[in-house]
């Protein structure tokens, strides 16, 4: 089965955001909102029918992993609070690459990246130093 970097996002995939250290919310044990609050496009990455091994290993060879953290939403869970999702492929690069808007308009809000935030799940994250 081979993957279409343009498909439609179904609803039960996951999207994956990278954050820094510095962006973990300790007293709270989850990302601050400023990890989805953007007036541009949020840059994400779909599951693309991979399974969470391929994923992290992907994301553990980055060169700065050491400094970062791997969290997911699912692709339902944006449309539910009015993201649209946008297929956006960088090849050869990044062929899983999405951009995510608020709907009629360009980047997200506080209130999106609070809701993004407060249900995102902690996939992988390096022990700093």
């Amino acid at each position: 089965m081979s993957f279409d970097p343009n498909s439609k996002i179904e609803n039960s995939e996951y999207l994956f955001r990278a954050f820094t250290f510095l962006q973990w919310k300790h007293s709270d044990n989850r990302v601050n909102s400023g990890v989805f609050n953007s007036s541009s496009s949020v840059s994400v990455d779909r599951d693309g029918g991979r399974e969470k091994l391929e994923i992290t290993s992907t994301f553990q060879a980055r060169e700065n992993y050491e400094n970062c953290g791997l969290v997911r939403n699912s692709a339902q869970f944006y449309r539910e609070i009015n993201c649209t999702l946008t297929p956006n492929p960088i090849k050869p690069e990044n062929i899983y690459h999405t951009l995510v808007d608020k709907e009629n308009g360009t980047g997200t809000n506080r209130t999106i990246a609070t809701k993004l935030c407060k249900n995102a799940s902690l996939v992988i994250m390096a022990v700093s130093n």
